[in-house]
């Protein structure tokens, strides 16, 4: 297979290699991978001088976890005093011991192996770990070490590692002409545990006689690993430079523009130089690049990139990005045809789609139905059901949109990244300012154009069940059919009415309030009222609206109500093909001015749209008084931005 060839040119493993290792069918059996390495000087770490005085705050708080943490008291909590054996060979554990991975349990006063405490089980002091291994696609097994102290850590009291969105981070990359990867070597291996605490992670071998052995370098699945690396990492990468670095535990990337050349190859060796000092190895090799010359060095950088599941290229002008290779396999082997799925492994499934489909600009609103069946699935878990149990029977629909979803993301073609979106509570910023609301009776909205002040009133009724010439779909044995309106065809039998002109009756404020703002901006389409790269300010008193915004950087949510979904589906196509971008307020309802258009239609039962300019141009709320929260990641300062934290958070209740 074509997809598997490129896996392996990228892994450096050939078919040829794989084929001469005579691979069993049995993954267990596949060969342990381990690597030698160095563990890192942390004394050269805490010298380093940096940049930024909160990073050693957050060292030494990481660095705490390791070498004095702050477990539990035996006194009050306990893990589990039995332990299950490994699954692991004693040729692997073996392995391991030879690598300085683990080390014999051996009694303090003889200096033997324990081979069984004399308490039958744990005594005070100890705890278990969790040991075994997962297999990888290069044909081998990766050890992962998870401790059952896990169980018991207050992770408030963890310390918080913070990293950018994923759209945060393409959006700074976007015009890096140079940027190269350093990643470190088997990193939590070259991370030791002081022999003091080594007696919180023992695990059994198997068999009468395989004892106890316990680790010497930093559990792979401790929640504390995770800060603890990245506070050295933190360390190391922090200098005074103009260049943009980022990084996720291991993963280094270097970044610069093509006016940075020399700022650039300054960083990527200071960078090093720290990296040697710190006594850890890199991929690539750190020597070989602090040998390389400028041209080499930037002739490398320019090339395509893999940072974190995403590639880059260059494409002249900017960085184009898709999904990895190794993504994109991984994808294909999870709608393979005939699969059966686990609940297990149909979440992972969908969880790996929705990590694939954010790195494109394809409209994630589409993700609807199979999201739905996700959240049953957690919903039946969190009764009692099994993870590894079979899937219930999933509606050919849903895999119907499984299928195509994935077949689309395995074309992964190149992608723009999406600019910066910088909405703000200044009213200039935007093209048009806009109020609506929604009520049983109908919905309107006040639309004021911000260059000229020209306002337009929007009303229409909605279609009540049982008026003559329309069909309620109120049956119990109701039925959808190709002629029943996509816009109805998903909603509950008593929320649904058929009529000849798509219209629906909205009794409920979750459906009413999303449609209010759909319509609304389809009839300003059909009107000409909206053109390409105009921003709109929207206030609602719908918070559910407002705070969906935030899924995905706020550039298109998904909406666990078929309306609100379907809102997001139609801003993020207006964004993607129009550039025009939509951001939502919430408004106290008391404050919201479309609230009597709502409600007030006048005499008779037209049902048509109404739409008038307004002569007198209305006085609408200043949008500082309002609640967005993509707002809130501005300049404001912490006094103000909490403030208004607090305020949506009353507003949402």
């Amino acid at each position: 297979m074509e997809l598997w060839r490129l896996i392996q040119l990228k892994s450096g493993v050939t078919q040829a290699e794989l084929d001469a290792r005579a691979l069993p069918t049995d993954v267990k059996q596949w060969p342990l991978h381990l690597k030698h390495t160095t563990l890192v000087d942390l004394n050269a770490v805490r010298r380093m001088t940096v940049k930024t005085p909160a990073t050693h705050t957050f060292l030494n708080e990481a660095l705490r976890w390791l070498e004095d943490p702050p477990f539990p008291s035996p006194l009050t909590t306990y893990t589990s005093r039995t332990v299950k054996p490994t699954m692991l060979s004693h040729e692997d554990i073996q392995k391991a011991v030879e690598m300085d991975k683990f080390e014999p349990c051996r009694d303090p006063r003889t200096g033997d192996h324990i081979v069984e405490f004399d308490i039958g089980h744990l005594p005070a002091g100890y705890d278990a770990v969790n040991v075994f291994t997962v297999p990888e696609m290069k044909g081998r097994r990766r050890l992962i070490t998870e401790p059952l102290l896990n169980a018991v850590i207050d992770r408030e009291k963890l310390p918080q590692v913070q990293y950018p969105g994923r759209l945060q981070r393409r959006q700074a990359l976007r015009h890096m002409k140079y940027m190269i990867q350093i990643d470190f070597e088997a990193f939590y291996d070259a991370i030791g545990l002081p022999e003091h605490v080594r007696n919180h992670f023992v695990f059994r071998a198997r068999g009468a006689t395989g004892g106890y052995y316990r680790l010497k370098t930093l559990p792979t699945g401790a929640r504390w690993s995770v800060a603890v690396g990245q506070a050295i990492t933190n360390t190391i990468v922090d200098i005074d430079t103009p260049v943009t670095v980022m990084t996720m535990i291991d993963n280094i990337l270097i970044a610069a523009c093509d006016t940075q050349e020399d700022n650039f190859l300054c960083a990527v060796r200071s960078i090093l130089r720290r990296i040697e000092e710190a006594n850890l190895l890199t991929s690539p090799p750190r020597d070989e690049l602090l040998a390389m010359s400028d041209e080499a060095l930037l002739t490398m950088s320019v090339k395509d990139n893999v940072f974190l599941g995403e590639e880059y290229t260059w494409d002249g002008t900017q960085r184009l990005i898709r999904n990895s290779i190794k993504t994109i396999s991984k994808i294909e082997l999870g709608i393979a045809p005939g699969k059966q799925y686990s609940i297990r492994s149909f979440v992972s499934t969908v969880s790996l789609i929705c990590f694939a489909h954010h790195t494109t600009r394809l409209n994630p609103a589409s993700l609807y139905k199979i999201l739905s069946v996700v959240r049953a699935f957690y919903s039946l878990v969190s009764q009692g059901g099994d993870w590894d149990a079979p899937a219930p029977p999933i509606e050919e629909a849903v895999m119907t949109s499984l299928r195509e979803t994935g077949n689309r993301l395995i074309l992964n073609e190149w992608w723009e990244i999406e600019a910066p979106r910088r909405p703000s509570y200044d009213t200039h910023d935007y093209d048009f300012v806009i109020f609506t609301d929604a009520s049983r009776g109908g919905w309107g909205a006040i639309v004021q154009h911000q260059g000229n002040g020209d306002t337009w009133h929007f009303q229409q009724r909605w279609i009540h069940k049982g008026e003559r010439g329309y069909v309620p779909f109120c049956e119990d044995d109701w039925f959808v059919d190709e002629e029943t309106p996509d816009d109805l065809g998903a909603l509950p039998a008593s929320m649904r009415i058929r009529n000849e002109r798509g219209l629906t009756n909205s009794r409920h404020s979750a459906h009413a309030e999303p449609r209010a703002i759909s319509v609304l901006l389809t009839a300003m389409m059909e009107k000409g009222l909206l053109q390409p790269k105009m921003r709109l300010a929207i206030a609602t008193d719908h918070y559910a609206i407002v705070a969906a915004q935030r899924k995905l950087n706020g550039f298109g949510g998904i909406g666990r109500g078929y309306a609100l979904n379907k809102l997001y589906e139609l801003c993020n196509s207006l964004l993607v093909e129009q550039a025009i971008s939509v951001t939502f307020f919430y408004v106290i309802g008391s404050l919201n001015p479309a609230d009597t258009l709502s409600r007030n239609f006048g005499v008779g039962d037209n049902k048509d749209l109404v739409w008038q300019k307004d002569a007198i141009q209305t006085r609408l709320p200043n949008l500082g008084r309002l609640y967005c929260p993509l707002c809130e990641k501005g300049t404001m300062n912490r006094k103000d931005k909490n403030k208004r934290k607090e305020m949506g958070r009353l507003w949402g209740k």
